[in-house]
């Protein structure tokens, strides 16, 4: 039933609005996420594009020595015109927002297999796009977005057990081996990388 297809349903009631959403056709389900992702993607783009405003300010703010390694960074940032971060990033987040979850429903999907998911991938791929609505909703807004996320993975969860018909405990260590493992491997390159990124904070 499409009414629970909704913003409200699904960040308030999933378990609810996915059972409903069981049978729901994926291009529905494609183009609801789509059009949060130019939401989220122009309100964000919005927020970026004051960035050099912002970071003209921060030598009175901090010590040289603390921004010094971010210096680079800092000045391409601070002389490009806001329209131009404001497209950047929103073309951006369109393309990653896109491809990015397309590649991961596929890695969520391997463990929802490995740990007794068998209604398909299809049921999978609704889940990760419907379960991202928190934060599509909330992950423009500083600090409030690191909730959306939190709220994001808990959506996405219920939308596995209730799509996929599976146990809490098996929809649960499917959805943490799919996120601790690229955690991990990002930690270990970023680790590696962080003495040539920064060499004078390393």
């Amino acid at each position: 039933m499409r009414r629970r297809m909704s913003v409200g349903a699904l960040m308030f009631d999933p378990a609810g609005a996915f059972e409903e959403l069981k049978d729901e056709e994926l291009g529905g389900t494609f183009s609801f996420y789509f059009r949060l992702l130019i939401v989220f993607a122009v309100l964000f783009a919005a927020i970026a594009a004051t960035a050099p405003y912002f970071l003209v300010l921060l030598p009175e703010v901090f010590p040289d020595v603390f921004l010094a390694p971010f210096a680079p960074v800092i000045n391409i940032i601070v002389q490009t015109p806001p329209p131009l971060i404001f497209g950047g990033v929103f073309v951006a987040l369109l393309v990653g927002g896109t491809l990015g979850m397309l590649v991961a429903a596929v890695w969520l999907h391997i463990w929802v297999y490995a740990f007794g998911g068998r209604r398909g991938f299809k049921q999978t791929l609704k889940a990760y796009m419907l379960g991202m609505t928190p934060l599509l909703i909330l992950g423009w807004i500083p600090v409030i977005n690191v909730f959306g996320a939190i709220w994001a993975i808990l959506a996405v969860l219920n939308g596995i057990m209730q799509l996929h018909e599976m146990y809490s405990g098996a929809a649960i260590l499917a959805l943490l081996f799919s996120l601790i493992i690229p955690g991990v491997a990002a930690l270990a390159v970023g680790l590696v990388a962080m003495p040539y990124l920064m060499p004078g904070v390393v």
